[in-house]
């Protein structure tokens, strides 16, 4: 399944399945931003994004089937006219309550804590993998909370600068 919003996770009994939910209920695409004081522009100095974005993946698959959640990335962060890459933004993964979509509190094996990871790895680049750990082909979910950091490493324009990341669960 791919996403950018979230679509609700549904997995008829005894059919093999995976989806993924991020961030919204309702097709909303969530915004995080990261506002830099003119000042502080290319310093160096990270700034955190102003919201957490929350992200399940449900599966109904055999047990030990490998999931991954890869992140697209192709376009930069663009402003019309200059650009920021994706590489100077990271991405980390929790437990916890997200500021968009929901509470994460599972203690079952899959997303839960990784990274941080630089993004701009293009089109599917793999931010995680797990194992499915489904009990005799019952439904298995895992979620984290997604939080973003911006390196701030660029000596760029003011502006606002847009992009979009477009996660996606695979398994075999």
């Amino acid at each position: 399944g791919l996403a950018t919003a979230a679509p609700v996770i549904i997995i008829p009994p005894g059919e093999r399945g995976i989806g993924i939910a991020v961030g919204s209920a309702g097709g909303t695409i969530d915004l995080v931003s990261f506002s830099v004081p003119t000042a502080q522009i290319g310093n160096g100095v990270p700034i955190a994004g102003d919201k957490t974005i929350y992200l399940e993946v449900g599966a109904q698959l055999p047990n030990n089937t490998p999931v991954l959640l890869t992140a697209d990335t192709v376009l930069p962060l663009a402003d019309g006219i200059d650009s920021i890459p994706f590489s100077e933004i990271t991405l980390l993964g929790s437990f916890g309550t997200a500021t968009v979509g929901g509470s994460c509190t599972s203690s079952m094996p899959g997303l839960g804590n990784f990274g941080p990871i630089a993004l701009g790895g293009g089109a599917g680049q793999i931010i995680y993998s797990f194992p499915v750990n489904a009990f005799n082909g019952q439904r298995d979910s895992a979620c984290s909370v997604l939080s973003f950091t911006y390196a701030n490493t660029q000596n760029v324009a003011a502006g606002t600068y847009a992009g979009r990341v477009r996660f996606t669960v695979t398994a075999p």
